[in-house]
């Protein structure tokens, strides 16, 4: 869409033959194809068909009749491939989805361009993102239905959207806003193209402001021309300098990737001699080390050998000490065994005699408590009847 009516400058391809004839016979081949609108909207909703063969005014897609009204999109001529890009694809207007501020549209028309910079779209890929398009019509229909103007079927035969009615005079009024940002593009590539130019040696200095100036002039020419039938040579042109920029930057990209991947190449041999170098000397200092460690662990069986039969001896006269030392021991601990059994037994001696002599001590006093019980009872029954004998003698008195 951004390449409507934008004139650029022709370019040499890098493609053979074959190539370009192919190109030119798909460019023929769309030139046929028209968009139409179709009629059926319900609820404020308009259908528009891109695929009918005929257009609402009666000319086909390879006319040059223009729009009825004389609007600002009304002498434009159709221009194939944009139709094409929008073959088979249904799309519906609403006017409650539209915004109402213009600046707003224009600005954002203006951050999209200035987001494409860094990765500038095609020709070909603009011209078949309907979606785009269709975008930026909703917007600006739905606002220009907020200022009056009626949305009408009848499809523009230069970017197929709506045409618009206002005071009795159809218009289109999505063409300006696809050719302002067209221009945008353009001015752009042009800046781009004299930084370029501005780059390049002093014998090409002549060469770069002659071409300067004639994409001016083109500019100019396209500006001043742009109704008339343009977009397919423009849209050959661009997508021929798409082609060309990306063989010649596929050309770049290869060499380069043969200089980095021979610059590597030349870094992994040197790298592998570097490593195969400091293998061999690992293996040499390993093999140097190798032979002192066998040395060292020769000298340090020989020593643990000599340890290991001092410590045996050493082991054996402290095991023959630690026996005799046992034996003395048991033979001590057996002698005071003996001698605490003994004083033991002495013990439980003196204590059966010291028990015997004091429970012969208490059967005595046990007797002797008996016989005084004894005693008490009798003096108590002698009482008694001593008591039951004058009780008697009273009462037979």
């Amino acid at each position: 869409v951004a390449a409507q009516d934008v004139v650029l400058p022709p370019v040499k391809s890098l493609l053979d033959k074959e190539e370009q004839s192919r190109l030119e016979a798909e460019h023929k081949a769309n030139t046929p194809r028209a968009a139409a609108a179709s009629p059926g909207a319900a609820s404020g909703y308009l259908s528009v068909d891109v695929n009918s063969p005929t257009s609402a005014t009666g000319g086909g897609i390879g006319s040059s009749s223009p729009h009825v009204g004389g609007g600002v999109g009304s002498s434009h001529d159709v221009s194939s491939p944009l139709v094409a890009a929008a073959s088979s694809t249904t799309a519906a207007f609403s006017p409650l989805s539209a915004g109402s501020n213009i600046n707003a549209e224009e600005k954002k028309e203006e951050d999209d361009a200035d987001a494409d910079a860094d990765g500038i779209r095609t020709a070909d890929e603009i011209m078949q993102d309907y979606s785009v398009r269709r975008e930026i019509a909703t917007k600006v229909l739905g606002a220009k239905m907020l200022q009056g103007y009626t949305l009408k079927e009848t499809q523009c035969l230069k970017c197929g959207m709506p045409l618009m009615e206002y005071n009795n005079q159809l218009d289109c009024v999505v063409c300006p806003v696809l050719v302002k940002k067209a221009k945008k593009k353009l001015k752009k590539q042009l800046q781009q193209q004299q930084q370029q130019l501005q780059s390049k040696e002093s014998d090409e200095a002549a060469a770069v402001q002659e071409e300067r100036l004639r994409i001016e002039r083109e500019e100019a020419a396209a500006e001043a021309d742009r109704k008339q039938q343009q977009e397919e040579e423009e849209a050959y042109a661009a997508r021929m300098l798409a082609i060309e920029q990306r063989a010649r930057r596929e050309a770049e990209e290869e060499a380069e990737r043969i200089q980095v991947a021979a610059r590597k190449a030349e870094e992994l041999r040197l790298a592998e001699e570097r490593a195969a170098k400091e293998a061999k000397r690992k293996l040499e200092e390993e093999q140097r080390l190798k032979r002192e460690r066998e040395l060292q662990e020769q000298r340090e069986m020989e020593e643990a050998m000599r340890l290991e039969e001092e410590r045996i001896a050493e082991e054996a006269r402290l095991a023959e000490e630690a026996r005799e030392a046992h034996e003395q021991r048991l033979l001590e601990e057996a002698m005071r065994l003996e001698q605490e059994r003994i004083a033991d037994l002495e013990r439980r001696t003196q204590l059966e005699e010291v028990k015997r002599v004091e429970e012969e001590i208490r059967l005595k006093e046990e007797a002797a408590e008996i016989e005084r019980l004894a005693q008490e009872e009798r003096d108590a029954a002698a009482k008694e009847a001593e008591e039951a004998a004058a009780a008697a003698a009273k009462e037979a008195e």
